[in-house]
């Protein structure tokens, strides 16, 4: 796909280990345990979108609150392995503006990721956002020196439009000429979702180049999630003072269980970029491939959520796109 293939990331990492394969072996393994901890993160980031409809939570309130979540768990994680923040703050200026920018993306897009969730389901909205890995593979083929597509790559790029569309095609739609709110829903918000993701994930890729060491990848994430948190907070108050909303204990609950997988879903995929040398072109499929897959089996096994044939066949070009684009 690149020249950078997995491969020459392989020799990379043995030169630094100084011919030792044990240690080699074990560090490539603590590597690939940063992608599926931080795929298995995002996947359960859906799961609990969709149990916020069978608790009752608030969307909006319960994004809220899951940033400020985020925040806090950042932030424990923080002083537990990096102490004092005062040690990296030496080019703050360089990533603080955009964790800010970032932190406003993650509030537009999770708040739509969360109502596509309820509207179109979990397996559509999960593949909607990891299609929308074409975004930064494209970034990295274009800005990124030393990246190219091979032509099965530009086959898979190809496959993911037509892949999309049919895995949000729902039965009741191809039935009738004059789709109803809640159809029409079904189709724009996966749409919505795929392009607040790419953006989302190319900014993050961008920004972790500007990073040194775990301990600005800490921060930078607690800084992009307290944008977020004042984002949501924006919102909650106006609709409080707009709408006589009022905050449920529900709906607190729910930030918290989707905040902790949400900040780790961050901070692992920052340590597996760097890992693997920022390289978002190699990475973005296979951390994509690894959560269709398992929010798929989960939210059939979960919520027991039917797939029509026309989805099953979307999802297979899918599969078939994102292998293309690994090659």
């Amino acid at each position: 796909m690149h020249s950078c293939k997995f491969e020459h990331i392989i020799s990379t990492f043995q030169t630094g280990f100084s011919g030792d394969r044990r240690n080699f072996a074990a560090q490539s393994r603590f590597i690939m345990l940063f992608l599926l901890l931080s795929a298995l993160c995002s996947a359960a980031l859906m799961l609990v979108f969709k149990a916020f409809e069978k608790w009752g939570v608030n969307v909006w309130q319960g994004v809220t609150f899951n940033y400020i979540v985020c925040v806090l768990t950042g932030s424990l994680v923080f002083m537990t392995q990096f102490g004092e923040p005062a040690a990296v703050l030496s080019n703050s200026w360089q990533w603080f503006y955009p964790a800010g920018v970032l932190g406003v993306l993650f509030f537009t897009g999770f708040s739509l990721s969360g109502f596509s969730t309820q509207k179109a389901g979990v397996t559509v909205t999960t593949l909607a956002a990891k299609m929308s890995l074409i975004v930064p593979v494209l970034f990295n083929v274009l800005f990124v020196p030393g990246n190219q597509l091979t032509p099965l790559a530009y086959a898979g790029i190809v496959l993911t439009f037509p892949a999309l569309w049919l895995a949000s095609a729902k039965k009741e739609e191809a039935r009738s000429k004059n789709l109803q709110p809640r159809g029409i829903a079904a189709v724009i918000l996966p749409v919505l979702v795929f392009i607040s993701g790419g953006v989302v994930d190319t900014t993050i890729n961008w920004s972790n180049g500007g990073l040194q060491g775990e301990a600005q990848q800490a921060l930078f994430s607690i800084a992009s999630f307290g944008a977020a948190a004042v984002s949501g907070l924006i919102v909650l108050i106006f609709r409080i003072i707009k709408t006589g909303e009022r905050i449920h204990w529900r709906n607190v609950v729910g930030g918290i269980a989707l905040g902790v997988p949400n900040y780790f879903s961050v901070y692992l995929l920052l340590q597996a970029l760097s890992a693997f040398g920022n390289n978002g072109a190699w990475l973005f499929p296979l951390y994509n491939i690894l959560i269709i897959l398992t929010a798929s089996a989960a939210s059939a096994r979960l919520f027991g959520e039917k797939l029509t044939r026309t989805n099953l066949i979307g999802m297979a070009l899918a599969m078939i796109a994102l292998t293309l684009l690994a090659v």
